[in-house]
């Protein structure tokens, strides 16, 4: 079943308990879309404003809905890559299959979070644009819209690093990758922040 199609106060309650999963990228991947919600709802609001740029607020708005569609996806990507790790060490000791198996299961599950995180800092992308066209009365909810962006994209990157941990061959296929998305992500992050501050202070 979908994470999505539970009671928030389940999910919740399931992820305070032992089990293994809701985990860190599947949290990641709902509370980032809560993050480009708050996005959203700052154009909308602001659409109807006095001067507003509805031209190019209607066009944000119809790639960002499209950029959510796909971000509420990632949370149950997450839980599908840890049950096929798991699936994978379920397998017979010491055998081929085993081993390769393992091993596809945590690459995927290192690359899974990964785009994830990609899709993010398109996210954060937008949500600067966004602080270009949001009326200063909902700014506010740009900013925290991006915070929560980026406390997801840096959790997602924390699986991606969790996978990488004891893979040499992995971390150095995505290493540099992984990196580079964590560094514009704080880039963009800083720049809508400081823009959002100004109009605040």
């Amino acid at each position: 079943m979908s994470l999505w199609n539970q009671g928030i106060q389940e999910l919740l309650d399931q992820t305070a308990s032992d089990a293994p999963t809701p985990g860190g990228g599947s949290v990641a991947g709902l509370t980032a879309s809560f993050g480009l919600g708050l996005v959203i709802m700052a154009l909308e609001i602001s659409k109807p404003k006095k001067n507003a740029d509805v031209t190019g607020i209607d066009a944000l708005l119809i790639e960002a809905r499209e950029l959510l569609t796909i971000l509420k996806t990632h949370a149950d990507r997450d839980v599908a890559a840890f049950e096929r790790y798991m699936d994978a060490l379920k397998l017979p000791k010491g055998t081929e299959e085993r081993k390769t198996a393992v091993k596809d299961a945590t690459r995927n599950a290192a690359l899974t979070p990964l785009e994830a995180a990609k899709d993010v800092l398109r996210a954060l992308q937008l949500g600067e644009r966004a602080a270009a066209l949001a009326h200063n009365s909902i700014i506010s909810d740009v900013g925290a819209g991006v915070a929560v962006l980026q406390g997801a994209g840096q959790a997602f990157l924390l699986t991606v690093d969790m996978n990488l941990k004891y893979d040499a061959d992995l971390n150095s296929e995505f290493r540099a990758d992984r990196d580079q998305v964590s560094g514009e992500m704080l880039q963009v992050t800083e720049r809508v922040m400081q823009q959002v501050q100004g109009i605040l202070s």
